[in-house]
């Protein structure tokens, strides 16, 4: 396995406890993600020659803005969820990025609707997850294939 992919399983890892904890995923988490996926990123087209990698990263990241900023307007990701997503981008190619945010919008449906019949309360009553254990858990099978 790539080093690249411990150092976002980590990354991920990090940002599953302190969602679980607190519901929130620092910024400076994100920032400090982004800053190493760039860093790796420039160096392999450095070394590589390959400036297309660095295109590649930025394109996957648009792209994946543009594909979850609606589910964000509608309350279905929060902003750290997006965050994630964005800095999976950074690792990963565009092929495999969405591949990450399809599998886990899958795990995440899944989960929610396993939380909702297995509460006894109405099907109208309010109903979270931690979407970052879904994002690390698509992350795990998709660098495990």
């Amino acid at each position: 396995m790539k080093l690249v992919y411990f150092c976002l399983v980590g990354i991920l890892g990090i940002a599953v406890i302190i969602d679980c904890q607190t519901f929130k995923i620092p910024n400076a988490l994100i920032v400090g993600a982004l800053v190493g996926g760039f860093v790796v990123k420039g160096t392999n087209a450095i070394l590589t020659g390959d400036l297309l990698i660095m295109a590649d990263m930025f394109i996957a990241i648009l792209l994946t803005m543009i594909i979850l900023i609606p589910l964000y307007v509608f309350k279905a990701l929060g902003a750290g969820d997006i965050k994630l997503f964005i800095v999976i981008s950074a690792y990963t190619s565009m092929k495999e990025s969405l591949y990450i945010c399809l599998l886990s919008l899958c795990i995440g449906a899944t989960i929610g609707l396993i939380k909702i019949l297995s509460t006894r309360s109405k099907i109208f009553s309010f109903h979270r997850i931690h979407y970052s254990i879904p994002i690390f858990l698509a992350t795990l099978i998709s660098i495990m294939q």
